[in-house]
């Protein structure tokens, strides 16, 4: 059901929510594709991620080391020293 306000959907087995073809054609989503759910002022917003940004090649490496010693500056510096 359509309204100005929203798509009425219904929760499934699991909990799981389909979205309705009309919306996933409009906003070009497909099976297996990505979204971020967020609560927000108890509402649940759902934003889709697009396809460039998860299907893109790595343009940047960065060995356990590396991320480990950035990890504790960062940890540092929070902290305040």
């Amino acid at each position: 059901m359509m309204s100005d306000k929203g798509v009425l959907v219904r929760v499934g087995k699991r909990r799981a929510l389909y979205i309705p073809s009309k919306v996933a054609r409009e906003l070009d989503i497909a099976e297996g594709d990505l979204l971020i759910l967020r609560v927000e002022g108890g509402q649940i917003v759902l934003r889709p991620i697009q396809r460039l940004l998860v299907e893109r090649e790595k343009w940047a490496e960065t060995g356990v080391e590396e991320f480990e010693a950035e990890s504790e500056e960062f940890s540092r510096e929070m902290e305040g020293g």
